[in-house]
C-alpha cells in the first residue's frame, strides 16, 4: 500500500496528515478511499468511523503491527526463528531461501535492521551436508561482507543442479544394469520355454531413439537433461570465480573434479591370471574358508583406493550423505552408501580405522594399502608373511600369514567404545572424572578434610589426556603485589566469555562471570546476546546486597563495550559503585575473571574431551 500511496504522491498525506487547503482535503479524500476500497468487508468495520486516511492507516498499524510491545515480542520470536533456521533434508535451495526470505522481510518489518551478510553467514552455518563443499569454496574465495544474497542463491542453485544431474546419472547406470541382468537371466533360464519376453524389451529399448527424447531443462529434442550444452554453459558461468582446492584450477569445486574422480574414484580390483587352477580371481567375488566371523576379517587390498566394509554396524561414525560409486576389475560401478570410522582391536591395542566407505554390496571386509601407507604405515612382504609396521619405528602392528586362496586375512576383533571407556578406570579415575576433571591434589585435600562423603582414598593417576587437551594455555603473566579485599562485596570482579562456537539448549551463546575478591564466591549467568549483561548485572547486584545486607563498593571490569555504556556507567554512578577498568588488551590484569573462565571452560572442555564427544555437547 505504501507503494501505491507513493506512486500518486499521497504518502505524506497518510504518515502525517492533510493540511486545511482544498488540495489537501481532496488528497486526503483520495487516500481514505484507497484504503477502503482495498480492505475486506471483516476489516473495514475496524475503519468505518475514520474521517482521514492518517486516521485510517493508524488505526490498521496498530490493529495488524501491534504496539511497541507486541512488536518488541514479535521480534523475539522471529530472531528465535531465525537462529534456530536449518535446511531440512529432502529440502531444495529454493524452498529454504524461502523461509529465510519470509522470516528477514518480517524482522525488517518489525523495523529491525538485519544485514545482507548477516543472512548470508546465517544460510551458510543453516545448509546441510551435501553443500560442504561449495560453503568452503565461498568462504574461501569470497569476501562475506560484501557477498550477496541474490549471489548465494545463484551459487548454490547451481550446485543443487549438479547434485542432481549426478543422482540422474546414478539412477540411469542403475536401471541399465538391473536391465542387463534382467536380460541375462531370461536367456540362461529359457528351459522349455520360448523365452522371447526379454529379447521383447531389449527391441523396444532400439526402437527409442535420441531424436525422440525431450530435454527437461531446454525442451529442445535430441539429449537429455545432463547432456544439455545450454545448462553447462549456465552452470559453468555461475562458477566462474571458484577455485577447486584440488587441481587449483577456476569454474568446479573438488567434488567435481573431473582429475580427482580419474585419479581416486576407481578402486581398482587385482586379478591374478594362470594360477594353479587355471581360474582368474577377482578380489569382491573371492570367498573365504576362513572360520572366524566375517566381521573380524580384513583383507589387504594393494587395488583399493580406501577401505571398505559392508557391515553397517562395524561402523563407530558414520555419514550417510556421502555418496559416490567405485569401479570393479570387471568394469561394474557399486555404490558407496556412507563414509566413517571403524574401531578395532588388533594385538597390539585398539586402532581407528578413517574415511572407510560403507558398500552394502560387499561380503568381505578390505583394508587399503595405499591409504595405510599415507596414514604413516609401512607394509612389507617377506615369503608368505606381510608385516605392519609404524613408519621410522619398528613397532610392529599386525603380521599376517598368506592364507591357502593367496590373499592376506587380518583378524581384528570389534571394539565396544562405552566398554573400553569404564572398565579401565580406578577409583581414582572415576572421581578425577566425576569433579570434571578436578586435579589429584584438589582430590587428595578434599578426602584429607572429610569434606565429600564416600570419597576414597586417591592415588596418583599420571597423566590426564582429556586434562592436557582441555587445560593447557600460555605461560602465566607475572604477578602485581595487589591488595585483597576485607569484606565481601568491597570488591567484584566481573567478566563477559563468548560468544562460543554452539548455542546451548536454551539458545544462549555467553555466559557472564561476576567472582567476590574476598572470598572468591562466583555467580555465573547466561546470555543470548551481549546487550543482557546490564540487565543481569543489575539483578545480581539487588540479590547479593539483599542477601548479605551489605552495599556493593566497586566492580572491576576490563573495557568491554558492555561495561563502558552509557546506562552502565551512569547506574554505577547513581548507585555509588566504583569502577576500576583494566589496561588496554592486557587481560592479564583481569587476572581471576579471566582464570575463573578458564576454570569454568575447561571444564567442560575436559569432560567432552575424555568421552570423545564433540563440541556440540
Amino acid at each position: 500500500m505504501s507503494t501505491l500511496f507513493k506512486s500518486y504522491g499521497l504518502w505524506d498525506i497518510v504518515e502525517k496528515g492533510a493540511g486545511t487547503t482544498a488540495d489537501d482535503l481532496k488528497k486526503d479524500a483520495r487516500a481514505l478511499f484507497f484504503i477502503q476500497s482495498t480492505l475486506h468487508e471483516s476489516i473495514f468495520t475496524k475503519i468505518s468511523a475514520a474521517t482521514t486516511a492518517k486516521d485510517a492507516w493508524t488505526i490498521l498499524k496498530t490493529a495488524f503491527q501491534g504496539s511497541s510491545k507486541v512488536i518488541a515480542i514479535k521480534l523475539q520470536g522471529l530472531r528465535r526463528d531465525f537462529e534456530t533456521l536449518s535446511m531440512k533434508q529432502g529440502e531444495s535451495v529454493q524452498q529454504f531461501l524461502t523461509r529465510v526470505s519470509s522470516i528477514v522481510n518480517q524482522i525488517h518489518g518489525c523495523g529491525e535492521d538485519l544485514s545482507e551478510a548477516t543472512v548470508v553467514m546465517k544460510v551458510l552455518r543453516s545448509l546441510t551436508t551435501k553443500f560442504d563443499h561449495v560453503v568452503a569454496a565461498i568462504e574461501e574465495s569470497k569476501d562475506l561482507s560484501t557477498y550477496s544474497f541474490d549471489e548465494l542463491m545463484g551459487s548454490l542453485q547451481a550446485h543443487e543442479v549438479r547434485l542432481l544431474r549426478s543422482e540422474e546419472k546414478d539412477d540411469s547406470k542403475a536401471f541399465l544394469t538391473k536391465s542387463n541382468s534382467g536380460r541375462g537371466g531370461g536367456r540362461s533360464g529359457r528351459g522349455r520355454g520360448r523365452g522371447t519376453g526379454s529379447r521383447g524389451n531389449h527391441q523396444a529399448e532400439q526402437q527409442i531413439t535420441k531424436k525422440d527424447i525431450e530435454c527437461y531443462y531446454c525442451h529442445k529434442m535430441g539429449h537429455v537433461k545432463a547432456d544439455c550444452y545450454k545448462k553447462k554453459r549456465e552452470d559453468q558461468q555461475g562458477m566462474q570465480g571458484v577455485e577447486c582446492h584440488y587441481c587449483h584450477k577456476f569454474g568446479h569445486v573438488q567434488a567435481d573434479c573431473y582429475k580427482k574422480k580419474r585419479e581416486e574414484e576407481q578402486a581398482n580390483v587385482v586379478e591374478e591370471k594362470g594360477s594353479e587352477e587355471g581360474t582368474t580371481a577377482m578380489l569382491f567375488m573371492t570367498k573365504t574358508n576362513e572360520k572366524s566371523d566375517v566381521s573380524q576379517v580384513w583383507f589387504l587390498d594393494s587395488g583399493c583406493s580406501n577401505h571398505m566394509s559392508g557391515l553397517k554396524h562395524l561402523f563407530e561414525e558414520l555419514d550417510e550423505s556421502y555418496k559416490k560409486s567405485v569401479r570393479l576389475g570387471n568394469n561394474k560401478e557399486i555404490q558407496v552408501e556412507g563414509i566413517g570410522k571403524v574401531v578395532v582391536q588388533t594385538a597390539s591395542g585398539t586402532r581407528d580405522l578413517h574415511n572407510v566407505y560403507f558398500i552394502p554390496q560387499l561380503s568381505q571386509n578390505l583394508l587399503s594399502i595405499g591409504q595405510m601407507m599415507n596414514s604413516g604405515y609401512e607394509i612389507k612382504f617377506e615369503g608368505n608373511t606381510c608385516k605392519i609396521e609404524v613408519s621410522g619405528t619398528k613397532n610392529v602392528v599386525a603380521i599376517i600369514q598368506k592364507a591357502h586362496n593367496n590373499l592376506f586375512p587380518l583378524k581384528m576383533l570389534e571394539v565396544d567404545e562405552s566398554a573400553l571407556a569404564i572398565t579401565d578406570l580406578s577409583q581414582s579415575w572415576l572421581w578425577h572424572h566425576r569433579y570434571g576433571h578436578l586435579n589429584i591434589n584438589g582430590l587428595k585435600l578434599l578426602n584429607q578434610k572429610h569434606m565429600v562423603i564416600g570419597l576414597p582414598e586417591i592415588d596418583e593417576v599420571g597423566l590426564c589426556e582429556g586434562c592436557i587437551l582441555g587445560k593447557q594455555s600460555k605461560l602465566s603473566f607475572p604477578k602485581d603485589r595487589s591488595m585483597r579485599a576485607k569484606k565481601i562485596l568491597e570488591l567484584v570482579h566481573i567478566d563477559l566469555c563468548g560468544p562460543m562456537e554452539f548455542e546451548s539448549i536454551g539458545g544462549s551463546q555467553y555466559f557472564m562471570l561476576l567472582i567476590d575478591d574476598y572470598n572468591r564466591m562466583t555467580w555465573v549467568y547466561f546470555l543470548s546476546y551481549k546487550s543482557e549483561a546490564f540487565g543481569l548485572f543489575k539483578r545480581f547486584k539487588a540479590m547479593a546486597e539483599t542477601q548479605s545486607g551489605v552495599r556493593l563498593k566497586a566492580l572491576r571490569s576490563d573495557r568491554g563495550g558492555e561495561f563502558q555504556s552509557n546506562e552502565f556507567k551512569q547506574f554505577c554512578e547513581k548507585e555509588g559503585v566504583l569502577q576500576q577498568l583494566t589496561t588496554p588488551y592486557t587481560p592479564e590484569k583481569n587476572d581471576v575473571a579471566e582464570r575463573k573462565n578458564h576454570t569454568v571452560v575447561e571444564l567442560a572442555r575436559s569432560m567432552l574431551k575424555s568421552k570423545n564427544l564433540p563440541n556440540l555437547f
